[in-house]
């Protein structure tokens, strides 16, 4: 019996916690959160991946300890068919986690690393289009774009 798994779809720093229900309709897959303030156990990251060859990664780009935390998992699991899912910090969160976010991709380019970035000033554009009431939203809005885009990587490659 074939105890494969089409996609694990790992989360740093909890992006997807409030959304994780919307994953719930992908056949098979396995969802799980990493904690970047914590050290990463590489046993328990290899033991949640063992049973999935495709993994997503989904990450904001502009805090230190998330991308330590995520090239270190990117090296662990460099058998697997890793994919990165990231955004950019916004401009009103300042330039240093810009500067981070753009070492980050940087970084990613270097290594030929499978990627999906999402820049955060074209979610502003769109968030201004949607009439959002508050930033909070915007956060929110930005969740629901990486989810609807997780669920067409898997829809497209026929694991749906």
């Amino acid at each position: 019996m074939n105890n494969t798994r089409p996609f694990c779809i790992i989360s740093i720093d909890g992006n997807f916690n409030k959304f994780s229900s919307n994953f719930s309709k992908i056949n098979d897959s396995f969802c799980v959160t990493f904690d970047s303030h914590k050290e990463l156990n590489e046993y328990e990251l290899k033991e949640k991946t063992k049973n999935s060859y495709n993994i997503i990664i989904v990450s904001a780009l502009g805090g230190n300890c998330a991308n330590r935390t995520l090239f270190k998992m990117l090296e662990i699991l460099k058998d697997k068919n890793c994919l990165v899912v990231a955004n950019t910090p916004f401009d009103f969160e300042g330039k240093k986690k810009r500067n981070i976010a753009n070492e980050a991709l940087r970084i990613l380019e270097s290594k030929n690393i499978n990627k999906i970035v999402f820049y955060s000033r074209s979610f502003f554009k769109k968030w201004k289009e949607e009439d959002l009431t508050n930033f909070k939203d915007i956060y929110s809005f930005v969740n629901l774009q990486l989810v609807e885009t997780i669920n067409k990587i898997i829809k497209a490659n026929n694991y749906n």
